[in-house]
């Protein structure tokens, strides 16, 4: 009589129960825990090396800004002041004229021809520079050279009056608008079209 061999039991537990991570929610549990694992690796690492372009971006961003104001400040700057500044050497026109008896306006910048109250100085005739109103100075430049802006208006709050005075060829006068205060320098030319050519430069007032 042959003895059949007995069947092969689970391995169990010492309390006779199969072990829970042989079992299917057991693996799955393990599973789980083993991807939670990488994922916190993976974020961890991810902060620590900066990956992704947001960092760089506003960095970018953060270092440009100043630059793009600057030129904005700087365009803004030229478009508001096409002038020379007040008190500088740098003339703000400088060119010929003719002048005659309908007069210069000198507070406009280019002076313009302007017959009536516009005018600050008219040629009186006889080789005679007057002055319209009590505000427009003139005071005659004796000295060697040409005078600059500096020279004229220390020349003008010496001697600057409303008074109307003689011009020849190759005088030089220093004026003041009556408006605007203008500094002027007016070097008469000579004869040309019926009236006197004259050599203008204009700066800023000083005053």
């Amino acid at each position: 009589m042959s003895v059949e061999p007995a069947p092969v039991e689970p391995d169990t537990t010492r309390n006779g129960r199969s072990s829970f991570w042989t079992s299917l929610p057991g693996l799955l549990t393990a599973i789980s825990g083993l991807l939670t694992a990488i994922l916190a690796v993976c974020a961890f690492i991810y902060q620590v090396s900066g990956w992704g372009d947001d960092t760089t971006t506003n960095s970018n961003t953060s270092t440009d800004m100043p630059a793009s104001t600057n030129h904005s400040t700087t365009a803004t700057k030229a478009a508001s002041s096409p002038t020379a500044a007040a008190g500088t050497e740098e003339p703000l026109w400088q060119n010929k004229l003719l002048f005659g008896s309908s007069g210069v306006d000198f507070d406009t910048v280019p002076p313009t021809v302007s017959p009536g109250d516009g005018m600050d100085f008219y040629d009186a005739d006889a080789h005679q520079i007057a002055p319209l109103g009590s505000t427009a100075l003139l005071a005659k430049w004796t000295g060697a050279g040409t005078p600059t802006a500096a020279d004229c208006a220390e020349l003008l709050s010496r001697e600057g009056v409303s008074k109307t005075q003689t011009y020849f060829q190759g005088a030089k006068f220093c004026a003041r608008s009556k408006e605007t205060h203008m500094v002027v320098l007016i070097a008469f030319v000579g004869p040309k079209s019926g009236e006197y050519q004259i050599d203008v430069t204009v700066w800023a007032p000083r005053d």
